[in-house]
């Protein structure tokens, strides 16, 4: 006898950092983050990481896709989708899949795109995850 069994998905978890809050360290997180407050360090995050207009980051960034709005001096690293909305201001060192950047975005620094077959996207995924258990 054959049975579906119906997988389980676990929620989104959204890690929110509110505004007029400082976190300096390193931060390791399977969902997504949202910082309205200030991130100093490295964050290594397997979703999305939301840095709105009050937002300020400084360190090393690695996540899965990320749209910024705010401040961020640092490196990043994106294996998706980075998007820079108008209000964002950069000092940074890029690697990233995809780019969208709004007109009156500032972005000061280098960009280094990497386009990747989907295997490749597999891999480093894969990779982010194995960096996010050790």
């Amino acid at each position: 006898m054959i049975t579906n069994k119906k997988e389980k998905t676990e929620p989104v978890l959204v890690n929110i950092i509110a505004q007029n809050t400082l976190i300096k360290g390193e931060m390791e997180c399977k969902g997504d983050v949202r910082l309205e407050g200030s991130f100093e360090g490295s964050l290594k995050c397997e979703g999305k990481v939301v840095i709105s207009e009050t937002g300020r980051f400084r360190g090393d960034l690695f996540c899965n896709n990320a749209d910024i709005a705010g401040y961020i001096d640092g490196d990043i690293t994106v294996v998706g989708l980075l998007h820079l909305r108008s209000h964002a201001k950069l000092n940074a060192n890029i690697t990233t899949n995809k780019i969208s950047i709004e007109e009156g975005a500032v972005f000061n620094g280098t960009c280094t795109m990497n386009k990747q077959s989907s295997k490749e996207n597999n891999i480093n995924k894969q990779n982010l995850a194995a960096v996010s258990h050790t």
